[in-house]
């Protein structure tokens, strides 16, 4: 094979489109540039966590990128490539920045799977990677939802959330696993809430009148080149009360009912066996697999 020089990310050289390029013929998705540079900048992205493989003519064959989730946990990608792309450049792509990371000390380095990647599932078992979270989706009939009979409507009450309940989304959102772990700043909060949810409207927020405990807003997104999908913009849970969906989803649907959007499933992707996993059970979903969490776990 012809001489292979490999790259560290640099700003302005062009990078991100290789990236997005190469993401979507693969994967079938439409990130674009500006999204994966909005998002390098955002993290303060270290340089040498996005490496890249091109041939001697300066083509790009390859790319990996990897993140720091917190001080013992990391995130390590698939080495994304082109059809034409040797496998010993994926490997060395992988293999290196996997040493690189491991010098780092981490206790844990995980990848999130798409079910509907078998080739990268695989890849990432041979590395010694296992199953941790089998991550499922959730699809409800928005019409049969709509109608379901919440078992907790004695204790919770619900309501249409205003410009009035942005603090409280806020502080739900704060007090959210999820959300807090994501680490995401006041700024990011009250734009996000004002901006986009509320804006938009249909976001629901139950209560049991001493404090708000679970919080959603459903968004039918309309991408160009695929059927309409309706989702959960975002889920806000307090710790201990996730039997608040059992009113929550229902009041959800009743939304969607409204914004006309009925003919659409309503889906959810949650980690099977979570405690709002078994909520959902109630409301006979159709279940399918969705992204998995893999884990190498480092021995000290």
């Amino acid at each position: 094979m012809e001489k292979v020089e490999y790259k560290f990310y640099e700003s302005g050289k062009g990078f991100e489109k290789i990236q997005a390029d190469l993401f979507n013929s693969n994967t079938g998705s439409n990130v674009s540039a500006e999204d994966i540079e909005k998002k390098i900048l955002k993290n303060s992205k270290d340089p040498r966590l996005i490496r890249y493989a091109f041939t001697a003519d300066n083509k790009p064959l390859a790319y990996i990128q990897a993140s720091q989730v917190s001080t013992t946990i990391y995130y390590l990608g698939y080495p994304w490539a082109t059809t034409d792309c040797p496998p010993e450049i994926q490997n060395k792509l992988f293999s290196d920045m996997l040493a690189h990371i491991k010098s780092r000390r981490p206790k844990e380095i995980q990848y999130w799977i798409n079910h509907k990647w078998p080739k990268v599932k695989e890849f990432f078992t041979i590395q010694g990677f296992k199953l941790k979270v089998k991550g499922l989706d959730y699809s409800f009939d928005i019409e049969k939802l709509s109608k379901r009979t919440s078992d907790v409507s004695s204790i919770y009450t619900s309501r249409l959330a205003t410009e009035i309940d942005i603090e409280s989304l806020i502080e739900l959102g704060r007090a959210d696993k999820e959300l807090h772990e994501a680490g995401l700043t006041e700024e990011f909060f009250q734009d996000y809430f004002k901006n986009k949810v509320l804006k938009d409207g249909h976001c629901i927020i139950v209560s049991d009148g001493k404090q708000d405990l679970s919080a959603s807003a459903p968004l039918l997104d309309r991408p160009s080149s695929e059927e309409p999908y309706l989702f959960l913009r975002f889920t806000a849970t307090r710790p201990g009360f996730e039997d608040t969906w059992s009113l929550l989803l229902p009041e959800i649907a009743k939304e969607c009912i409204k914004a006309g959007w009925s003919k659409y499933p309503l889906h959810l992707s949650t980690d099977e066996g979570s405690t709002i996993a078994n909520t959902l059970l109630k409301f006979e979903p159709s279940i399918s697999e969705n992204y998995s969490l893999y884990s190498l776990e480092i021995n000290k």
